[in-house]
């Protein structure tokens, strides 16, 4: 794993620090490697609903800033995964603002993990991580949490699957019914640090 800081003062340097994450993969002894931001305590962000908004902000505002950018897919597609600098990436959301669902508590602040997509292919046969792995990740996050794996929590390109759905799930195992706050492209331009 990969680790960075980011200061609340300098939100334009997520912007930076993925750059360089993106030209570190396509190095061999990091080419399967994961980023964990860490980002500065906010007072502000007291709900859990202050750490969603906040999530789908920095998300947004690094696909604006990204000089490759996919627009392939939208978030309806069970093929679309975060991406930046050309890389699918799934993007776990871990927050003080969780109480019951611990594994996604990871301090003080709020903590974003990028892993590329190709970390969910076996790179002996290429082949997509087996299910008996999936499970026991999900047994090991059911005793943890004391709580059952999340219900939007499924397999990617299954046809019912939305990958955003899991990204900063709720604290409780109440489904997603709204639609993605993540939309592809919109005009690059300054980043507002009054949304970070």
């Amino acid at each position: 794993m990969i680790y960075t800081f980011i200061a609340r003062a300098k939100p334009e340097q997520f912007v930076t620090e993925m750059e360089e994450f993106i030209a570190l993969l396509g190095k061999n002894e990091y080419d399967r490697c994961s980023l964990v931001a860490f980002f500065e305590p906010d007072p502000l962000i007291t709900t859990h609903a202050g750490f969603v908004d906040r999530f789908w902000q920095l998300l947004q505002m690094l696909h604006e800033h990204d000089r490759q950018p996919s627009l392939e897919r939208t978030p309806d597609h069970p093929f679309w995964e975060f991406s930046f600098g050309g890389c699918e990436m799934f993007v776990v959301g871990s927050s003080p603002t969780y109480v019951q669902r611990r594994s996604r508590n990871l301090g003080p602040g709020i903590v974003l993990i990028f892993q590329p997509r190709k970390l969910f292919t076996d790179p002996a046969t290429s082949e997509p991580i087996a299910p008996e792995i999936r499970h026991r990740i999900h047994k090991r996050m059911l005793a943890y949490d004391g709580m059952s794996v999340h219900p939007d929590i499924g397999f990617y390109g299954h046809a019912a699957n939305r990958e955003w759905k899991q990204y900063a799930l709720p604290d409780d195992n109440s489904p997603e019914t709204g639609s993605c706050p993540f939309h592809t492209r919109t005009p690059l331009g300054r980043i507002d640090k009054s949304l970070l």
